[in-house]
């Protein structure tokens, strides 16, 4: 066989192998399936409710050894003349029909368009899902133009779940190049990046610097578009200062905590929050974004830099996949075991609430009930057992060291029966996440950027405590353990799966890869001409459907004359339409394809010249500005 842009789709078979003898190409876009390859249920679609889909798939199912598959490698099938590739896909069907066409998601992920107007006829179209590929298809940029998105962070921010959750999901997005400054490596750290594909840099040797301050030279050779750096107060966050400068970068600061909340019941002798506060205020009125751990976090920002304009991005951590179902439940009658996370104790005994935690355990006068009290590796357990046995009994509680991984908290929630959050005062509140993912039931306090999240659920508010009283917390831990096993486990599953419908990291990401595409100008992608036309509260679909109505919903006041693309228009409208093609830069075929096959020409020929990366408003009115070029339909559009 040849490309379709060789040769037309004629066939020149080369022995076993289907080649391409029109170009260098060698591999062509279709696979030869065996007659005992069966598809499995679950590639073929999600459950639908739809008929005539469920009738599809059993037929298929049923003839499964007889169907002729043709499986399109779409990576491949790129035409030089520009068109959209719809227009490939359905020449190609045309010319080899087949029982069965499937096609990867990367391509719908470079095309949306196919995701509304290919339609062949005698095959019924089946997507996975549908309205994340629309999402997925926005951020997606041309070849050679990928967004460079460099973190930097100590050691300690590599190991958070939000870095976790923030790069797997960006390192997926195929128009993202992710790299990591880093003070040192590891071989965990090493191994890790590499199956996300991230690459992992050392800061430059500056004498007289060393630890943190080195993050602040990044190698010569490093390309940065966009620069994402966690900031905890003064050690770190202000290095991007001088990343940006020698860079020219776009800089993105992360907060997790509010430092002015946290000075009400932080250690003061060890920790100055409210110098700490002022740094980080400092820092984002300098930064072009903000990405906010969680909406309470992001409400306080938003508020402080209010008169600045600045951006405040809310990323809502999400839910651990690799958590869901690793929980075996036990119904242990003797004892009660409660996780609590004690990490950075010795700065924050009182924000986190340990203290609520011991007592109230201690006012439930049964010793059956225990608490695990888990701190960092390189913590020391017994200053804190010191500390809590004048609110406990040594005998309920222990001070554990706990390494964070996937197998030490899956071993880890099945020891436990119940997780808790008693913070007076927390940013969000992700150590509680892993027993939300396992379907641990959990408590949390109210003054947490958690609980704020857990709000705008249909159940979350029964699991939330606004209170710091020892025996509130008391009262509803008991509450717990007398429902059951069963009961709590089926209410912290459903717990679970609103938490996940409502806050999905996936579609966070992508929308912070588009705000981040909005803000380095240059490199916006497949996007650019859209979203600079959309402005900052509208999508790209958006944008788009309006667009489309405009063309074709609105011509009843623009009279013939004007050459609008209405059917009486006639012959000045034909050459409107291939002068405003000119005009915007599309070749002979592209037109010509326009012209056959898509009446509302106008529309089609914007979305074609919109996919180009010198598309932008500015260009198109300046292509424009002709006094024989005579298009209201086109300035109602812009």
């Amino acid at each position: 066989m040849n490309h379709v842009k060789c040769a037309g789709l004629k066939h020149v078979i080369h022995g076993l192998d289907w080649t391409c003898g029109g170009c260098v190409l060698s591999i062509l876009p279709f696979s030869a399936c065996s007659s005992e390859e069966i598809v499995g249920d679950h590639e073929l679609a999600e459950p639908s409710e739809d008929e005539e889909t469920t009738q599809n798939i059993r037929i298929l199912r049923e003839k499964s050894k007889d169907l002729r598959l043709m499986h399109l490698n779409t990576q491949c099938m790129t035409s030089t003349l520009r068109v959209p590739l719809q227009h490939e896909f359905l020449l190609t069907v045309k010319q080899y029909p087949m029982d069965i066409i499937t096609l990867s998601e990367t391509w719908l992920k470079d095309n949306p368009a196919l995701l509304e107007y290919v339609s062949v006829p005698g095959y019924s179209v089946v997507f996975r899902n549908r309205e994340l590929l629309k999402a997925l298809s926005l951020t997606k940029a041309k070849d050679g133009d990928e967004l460079n998105v460099t973190l930097v962070t100590n050691d300690e921010g590599w190991k958070i779940t939000v870095t976790d959750q923030l790069l797997t999901e960006l390192a997926k997005d195929p128009s993202v190049k992710l790299s990591g400054l880093v003070e040192k490596t590891n071989p965990e750290l090493e191994a890790w990046a590499k199956k996300l594909n991230i690459k992992l840099v050392l800061p430059l040797v500056m004498a007289g610097f060393d630890g943190k301050d080195t993050l602040s030279f990044p190698p010569d050779d490093l390309d940065i578009d966009v620069l994402i750096i966690h900031s905890y107060g003064y050690d770190l966050g202000r290095q991007a200062q001088v990343i940006t400068r020698n860079k020219k970068c776009t800089w993105v600061q992360v907060v997790h905590t509010v430092s002015q909340e946290l000075a009400k019941y932080g250690e003061k002798k060890i920790y100055n929050h409210d110098h700490d506060h002022k740094v980080q205020l400092d820092l984002c009125k300098s930064a072009d974004m903000i990405i906010a751990i969680g909406p309470k976090v992001a409400k306080a920002y938003g508020r402080h830099l209010r008169s600045s304009l600045k951006e405040v991005f809310d990323f809502t951590p999400g839910i651990n996949d690799d958590l869901i179902n690793a929980r075996s439940v036990v119904d242990d009658e003797e004892a009660f075991w409660i996780k609590v996370s004690a990490s950075y104790y010795e700065k924050y005994f009182e924000a986190k609430g340990l203290d609520v935690a011991a007592k109230a355990i201690n006012l439930l006068r049964d010793t059956s009930y225990h608490i695990l009290f888990l701190v960092k590796p390189n913590e020391d357990p017994e200053k804190l057992q010191s500390r809590l046995e004048t609110h406990l009994d040594k005998k309920q509680f222990n001070v554990e060291r706990f390494e964070k991984n996937t197998d030490n908290f899956k071993a880890l929630l099945c020891r436990v029966q119940l997780a808790i959050l008693p913070s007076r005062e927390e940013g969000f509140g992700t150590s509680i996440l892993p027993a939300l993912s396992a379907d641990v039931p959990v408590l949390v306090g109210g003054n947490t950027g958690l609980a704020m999240a857990l709000t705008k659920l249909g159940s979350g508010a029964k699991y939330i405590i606004d209170s710091d009283a020892p025996q509130v917390w008391a009262d509803k831990i008991k509450e717990v353990r007398e429902k059951g096993v069963g009961t709590c486990t089926d209410d912290a599953k459903q717990l679970r799966k609103e938490y996940m419908a409502k806050y999905s990291t996936q579609k966070q990401c992508h929308s912070l890869v588009k705000k981040m595409r909005e803000l380095f100008a240059d490199k916006q992608g497949d996007t650019q001409g859209i979203t600079q036309g959309a402005g900052s509260n509208e999508s790209v679909e958006d944008t788009r459907n309006k667009v489309e109505t405009t063309v074709s919903g609105d011509t009843q006041g623009i009279t013939k004359g004007e050459g609008c693309d209405v059917p009486d228009a006639g012959k000045k409208n034909r050459s409107g339409k291939k002068m405003l093609a000119q005009k915007v830069g599309l070749n002979y075929y592209e037109t010509a394809f326009i012209a056959q096959d898509y009446p509302n020409h106008t529309d089609e020929i914007l979305e074609t010249c919109a996919v180009k990366n010198e598309a932008t408003v500015e260009n198109l009115i300046e292509s424009l500005k002709e006094h024989s070029f005579d298009r209201q339909d086109v300035v109602q559009i812009l």
